[in-house]
């Protein structure tokens, strides 16, 4: 009689897990295993040893991973975001809340690094500007450039923070916004100027030209801020105004990051 040999596969999937946390928007992480593929050969009737080949593993790679920490602007565009890096095969995790500023970002900046992204998005420094132009919070020049200052400090503070990531973007801010105890006409200049310098002496740092591509320079495009913006021309009210946006920040994403 031949001898008789049952041959058993055993194969272990690949496990992707997608997880979400985060204040008032998603905040996402993709973890991934491996995929290990082994064959074994009971013994034959005739009594001849087993064998067992060694197992074959392919490891999965983690699709590219973006964390964007913002104010409003990024809060009331979350949604856009989140499906704009999806189009790229980039998982997305969008932390960002109304009236916030760099000082009181500082913790969730951290936490974002502590989740190992590729890219890191700031898209801070308005509420900055608006706040410290307020005449009745700041009513001397005097009070305004020490603000300012600490504005600035913080800005170097939350960049050291985010020293280790591979590629950074920030999103530079309005110059024009005019609001209820609210000014950055002021103020705003110095801010994209520190954000300038920072970016002038830090290789990894890549500015989003948000001033440029937004500002009112001319009749047209203060025509498509005023139908597409708020009263105060600050945060963006139509699908168009945030779909525009998104793209510029994923384009400055593409082109500086290399994903």
């Amino acid at each position: 009689m031949k001898p008789v040999a049952v041959t058993r596969w055993l194969i272990a999937g690949c496990v992707l897990v997608l997880g979400a946390c985060g204040g008032d928007a998603s905040h996402s992480s993709i973890t991934s295993t491996t995929t290990a593929l082994t064959t074994s050969t009971t013994t034959s009737t005739t009594g001849s040893p087993t064998t067992t080949s060694p197992p074959v593993t392919v490891t999965t790679q983690p699709a590219v991973t973006v964390s964007v920490v913002g104010d409003s602007i990024a809060m009331l565009s979350h949604d856009e975001l989140i499906a704009a890096f999806a189009e790229h095969g980039w998982i997305a995790s969008v932390v960002a809340n109304s009236s916030t500023t760099v000082e009181s970002n500082r913790a969730q900046i951290r936490a974002a690094v502590a989740d190992h992204p590729r890219v890191v998005v700031i898209e801070l420094g308005t509420n900055d500007a608006g706040q410290i132009g307020n005449a009745f919070a700041h009513p001397t020049a005097a009070d305004r450039r020490a603000a300012l200052a600490r504005t600035v400090a913080n800005i170097d503070g939350a960049l050291d923070d985010l020293a280790a990531v591979a590629c950074l973007v920030w999103v530079d801010i309005n110059d024009w916004t005019l609001a209820p105890f609210y000014d950055v006409r002021g103020t705003a200049p110095t801010i994209n100027a520190a954000l300038r310098a920072e970016a002038a002496r830090r290789p990894l740092l890549h500015l989003a030209p948000y001033r440029q591509t937004f500002a009112p320079a001319d009749p047209t495009a203060a025509a498509w801020l005023r139908a597409n913006y708020d009263e105060h021309l600050l945060h963006p009210a139509t699908a168009e105004a945030r779909t525009r946006i998104v793209a510029l920040i994923a384009a400055t994403v593409h082109q500086s990051c290399g994903v």
